[in-house]
Formats: structure tokens, sequence, C-alpha cells
């Protein structure tokens, strides 16, 4: 049997040997926590994406016969949908969790509209296409580590050919390019150190532009005139998923 002193003894020395061993962990290097991931820097990706596209048209000179209902004085409105893919550039500065930034995006589409109707024996089908669009937006937004919702919004320019064709050969023919402005939000995910994924919506509204299409058989009272001036607008709705590569 251990005596009382033998145990007191034993006691002391194993407190003696718990205290430094708590010591010795005290003076262990504390493992740091992940830090958050930085969204500043520079980029460049790509996009593809679909959309839908209005356009009106609307006759200065001289009177026309409407694409659509074949009434004079025309104005109308047609949608269509395409698909798009492209390319962005752009440059993030992260104060906190607010992300700042400017990115410029340009793409080619298949946007068209299309409106076939018969008037008068004739039947014709007027088209507007959408090959390219550019923006140069600004944009902001909450960054959560990984997770990045944004916002933005800047200037557009996109370009149109128009065309209108009919049973009787080509009516009238003619292109714009046409500045806009372009309002969009998205989220963005980085799946590592130097990539990232992204979903964006964008709304696009490019101001009218006075367009000289060529004109044969639809012009009323032309006097001769084989040309006619056509108001025409459009806007656009973007749905688009894309990746970036954040080289800087």
């Amino acid at each position: 049997m251990m005596g009382g002193q033998q145990l007191l003894t034993a006691v002391v020395v194993g407190l003696a040997i718990g205290s430094a061993q708590l010591a010795n962990a005290a003076d262990l290097p504390v493992p740091a926590p992940a830090p958050e991931y930085s969204w500043s820097g520079c980029y460049a990706g790509a996009q593809v994406g679909l959309g839908a596209m209005e356009d009106s048209y609307t006759e200065t000179f001289p009177v026309q016969l409407n694409p659509v209902s074949g009434l004079p004085s025309p104005n109308t409105n047609q949608w269509g949908f395409g698909v798009l893919g492209g390319g962005q550039l752009g440059c993030n500065y992260q104060i906190g969790h607010f992300v700042f930034g400017v990115e410029s995006d340009a793409w080619a589409s298949s946007l068209r509209t299309n409106s076939n109707f018969s008037s008068f024996a004739v039947a014709a089908k007027a088209s507007t296409t959408n090959p390219f669009d550019f923006d140069l937006a600004g944009r902001f937004g909450f960054a959560y580590d990984q997770f990045l919702f944004y916002g933005k919004a800047g200037f557009a320019f996109g370009s149109f050919n128009y065309n209108f064709t009919s049973n009787l050969g080509p009516a009238q023919a003619g292109t714009s390019s046409s500045p806009g402005v372009v309002l969009g939000i998205g989220l963005e995910y980085a799946i590592w150190p130097h990539w990232t994924v992204k979903g964006e919506t964008d709304f696009l509204a490019f101001s009218a532009s006075d367009v000289n299409l060529a004109c044969n058989f639809a012009c009323v009272g032309t006097g001769g005139n084989t040309s006619y001036t056509s108001t025409i607008t459009a806007t656009e709705v973007l749905f688009k998923i894309g990746a970036n590569y954040k080289f800087w």
C-alpha cells in the first residue's frame, strides 16, 4: 500500500508533468484561418447565351405600307430570339466586402425578328438581324468569400441589318449602328484562385436611328424615289453564362 506521503508526492509530480505539457501546447503555433478570396485584379474570359430582341419601325418619309398590317403610316413591333457568343475583359478592386470594377463585353449573335404578312396578293416578310454588340460598363457588387453578387451599368453599341422581301422581289434593305445603354445583374463564383464562373442577365436599349432603306413597289406617293427613311429602335434581353481567368 502506498503511504500518504508517497501519494502526495505522486500527485505533485503528475500535476507538474501536466502543467509542463500544457505550457508546451500553448507554445505551439495556432493554425491561422484560411484567408477569404480576393476579387481584386484583372481578368479575361468567354461567354455564351440566349437572347430576345424587339425592334420597332416608324416610317418618316415617304408614307409606306406597314409590313405587318398593310396600312399606311406604320409603326410595328416584333420579337425574335437567337444565340450569342463572345468574350469579356475587365478589372476589379475590393474594399472589404464591396467590389468595384469596369468590364467590356463583345459578342456575335444570331438574334433575328421576322414578321410575315400578305396584302393585295403580295406575300412579304420583314426581318431584322443583330450580328454584333459591344458594351462598356461599370460593375459594383458585394463579395462573400468566393461569391460575388454584382450589378452593371454602362454604354452599349449594336449593329443591325434590316430587310423587307416579297414575292415581287426585294423591297427594302438597310443597316444601322446604334448606341444605347446596358443594365445587368449577375452572380460570379471563384472555383480556383485564378478561375471564376458566372451567370448574368442584361437589358440593352438602343437609341432610335434614321435608316435609309432601298424601296420599290411598296412605296406610296414617292414620285419615283427609290429609297426612304425609317426610324428604327431595338431592345434586347440577354441571358449569359461564362468563365473568367484572373491573370493579375
